[in-house]
């Protein structure tokens, strides 16, 4: 894990991004628990069109997305959060992309470190820092049993100026990772979470399912 002051952290997430521009994509309910700190984990298992989960880079922005996403993009957990109801509100953007509404983008993630499990039933315990319910976690379990589950330590950073792409056709699909269609730059602000922080949940994560994969 990186000690790097906030603003040494943010240049060098400016820097990933502007190398290898990859976005992420995550339910648009959970951008705004991202950006309050609320929310520290993304739980995955790749796409339909995808032999599973794999990390792609160390830093992401998130593509905001409706699909798979109940409740009409706001899950139960992450609507009821004080911090993340806050940073949604002075948001004006829509919540998730789509191709009538462009992307907007307001959030990328450094990835910390990794962890692979074999079933949601360890991961129960760890849902609400992922800003999921305990069904929500159980709705992510893989596709294919040889898949398994990939659990991510993520440090959120906000966008300093929100940005809003228009839709490109490689964006469609369900999979995990897409690379922007000419972006412009993406500048970072300060990390969300602290040093501190994020070795707190890391703890959590780690004495239910082992050390984890940097």
């Amino acid at each position: 894990m990186s000690s790097a002051a906030p603003g040494d952290a943010a240049r060098r997430c400016a820097a990933h991004l502007e190398d290898a521009p990859w976005a992420l994509k995550e339910w648009g309910s959970l951008v705004a628990p991202l950006l309050s700190g609320d929310v520290a984990l993304l739980i995955r298992r790749g796409g339909i069109h995808e032999p599973g989960f794999a990390v792609r880079g160390s830093h992401a922005v998130i593509f905001p997305t409706a699909f798979h996403d109940r409740g009409n993009a706001a899950s139960e957990i992450a609507a009821k959060l004080p911090a993340a109801q806050a940073v949604r509100s002075k948001s004006a953007t829509p919540q998730a992309a789509s191709r009538e509404g462009g992307v907007p983008l307001a959030a990328a993630v450094e990835i910390v470190c990794t962890w692979r499990v074999d079933s949601p039933d360890t991961l129960a315990p760890l849902a609400k820092l992922a800003g999921l319910t305990v069904d929500e976690v159980y709705a992510r379990r893989p596709l294919k049993p040889t898949h398994g589950l990939w659990v991510l330590l993520v440090r959120a950073y906000p966008l300093t100026s929100p940005i809003h792409l228009p839709w490109h056709r490689s964006y469609g699909g369900c999979r995990s990772w897409i690379t922007l269609h000419a972006p412009p730059p993406l500048v970072p602000g300060d990390p969300v979470l602290t040093e501190d922080a994020l070795a707190s949940v890391r703890l959590q994560v780690a004495s239910l399912v082992g050390p984890a994969r940097v």
